[in-house]
């Protein structure tokens, strides 16, 4: 049985989520709803395109269709209008839903094959920008990664989770699936860590857990989190890029006054997503490692020439070997027959080093992906997005920093105003920054890593 009905019949009875709302969901309920859809829909798998927040309708149709046996693409809510055109001409699903407060239909066809039997999730590469290239999933992967998350943390059916990261982000998606897999309640909200609907329901539910990224932790720590948390609260998870080395520091000391587990985790969106978790034992003396394998993955490095690093202390790629990896990505509905291409294999584009303990840490990217306040972010993306836009623009960055360059004559107040409305970016997460010219190779090639210096150090290439 696929895992989304498995969870959904195995705790029928119990409660699988809360809203802001205060409107409610059982697990059972879900089982109702995926035999509504086989009746409307068919027993034939289609492609559906779902633009999800987390509100209990968007949540409820996305595990009801996968548990019909559909595949459902998830997208940001808030970029949906911007781009869903781009993905209905690529992929083109059979059924479209969108809605801010409830989901309606936008679209519906008849069944067009051609997709793999195993396919049941699929994610943007950069789901903040709403890069139209997908990753794969199946079901099994999924469910691998769930139950590895739930041993690591010893979950129980007892949690209660504080579930504010968005699910078309594949951190917030496995919040989700590695408690249904242990049968507990999400307390589900739209509300951000700044407003006061966050913390009444943190405290009026009794909220076991919270996740965030690093900069979730930059405001709890403003916020007093070990002064405004509820008693009940007893984990701390972080991922979604690294956490400064004080932050560190300074969570695990306050989760060792107050009780709390504080589990720092390193994941990529194509594994499934999680790679590695740091034991709270170990916050302090391995303070900037990712930790070692989840449960069921095998973390290796190689060389350039993809020959195994055995020494400790030796920069490599990182490589790992898991169920939980992708079947690939697509870029159009050709892509979505395809089956399992990766062989549980993914090569991760991070560079790290393995300490004599096993432990690992990364040192680097070798491709062009920055997080932003988490989000996994294509620098390629952004440049296509304005360009397409009509603005000439060269984009380079670091972790919770993106610089959107652009050359003298170009306006950089209509660059940053269409940044602003063709992502979901923040404000102050991006700079427009401006130089002479491009620096650029004698074949025309610009020099991305020269322009990044350049822009961050403030000088002129």
């Amino acid at each position: 049985m696929d895992f989304f009905a498995e969870c959904s019949a195995r705790f029928a009875s119990r409660l699988l989520a809360v809203d802001d709302s205060g409107a409610s969901l059982t697990y059972g309920e879900i089982m109702t709803d995926a035999a509504a859809w086989t009746t409307r829909l068919g027993p034939e798998k289609r492609l559906v395109l779902l633009a999800i927040k987390n509100k209990l309708p968007h949540l409820r149709a996305y595990l009801s269709l996968a548990a019909a046996g559909h595949a459902v693409v998830l997208m940001s809510q808030d970029l949906f209008d911007g781009i869903h055109e781009e993905f209905a001409a690529r992929y083109r699903p059979e059924l479209v839903l969108a809605g801010d407060d409830d989901i309606d239909v936008i679209s519906e066809s008849a069944p067009r094959g051609g997709l793999a039997p195993d396919l049941s999730v699929l994610l943007s590469t950069s789901g903040s920008t709403g890069s139209p290239k997908l990753i794969r999933f199946s079901g099994a992967g999924l469910a691998h990664n769930a139950r590895a998350i739930a041993e690591y943390l010893d979950l129980t059916a007892e949690e209660r989770p504080m579930a504010h990261l968005p699910f078309h982000y594949s951190f917030g998606m496995s919040i989700l699936h590695s408690h249904m897999a242990v049968g507990a309640t999400l307390s589900l909200s739209d509300h951000s860590v700044m407003e006061k609907g966050f913390w009444q329901r943190m405290a009026d539910e009794g909220v076991t857990s919270l996740s965030g990224v690093p900069f979730h932790f930059q405001l709890l720590r403003q916020l007093r989190l070990e002064r405004r948390g509820p008693d009940s609260l007893t984990t701390l998870t972080q991922a979604g890029g690294k956490l400064a080395a004080d932050q560190v520091a300074h969570w695990a000391a306050i989760s060792a006054e107050k009780g709390w587990k504080f589990v720092v985790m390193y994941g990529q969106t194509e594994a499934g997503p999680r790679i590695s978790w740091l034991p709270p034992e170990h916050a302090v003396d391995k303070s900037g490692s990712i930790g070692i394998p989840i449960p069921g993955t095998r973390m290796a490095l190689i060389d350039e020439e993809g020959r195994p690093i055995e020494a400790a202390d030796t920069e490599g790629e990182l490589v790992i070997e898991s169920p939980s990896v992708m079947l690939g990505y697509a870029e159009t509905r050709a892509d979505l027959a395809r089956g399992d291409e990766m062989g549980g294999r993914l090569v991760t584009g991070d560079l790290a080093y393995r300490d004599a303990d096993g432990y690992y840490y990364i040192t680097g990217r070798k491709s062009r992906f920055i997080k932003l306040q988490g989000n996994r972010v294509s620098l390629e993306a952004v440049e296509h997005r304005l360009k397409a836009l009509d603005h000439e623009v060269a984009c380079v960055g670091m972790d919770d920093k993106l610089y959107i360059v652009i050359e003298d004559e170009t306006d950089a107040e209509a660059v940053r105003t269409a940044t602003l409305n063709a992502f979901s970016f923040p404000a102050k997460a991006f700079q427009v920054a401006k130089v002479t010219a491009f620096p650029r190779s004698d074949s025309g090639k610009l020099r991305y890593r020269e322009l990044l210096d350049a822009v961050s150090e403030g000088t002129n290439p």
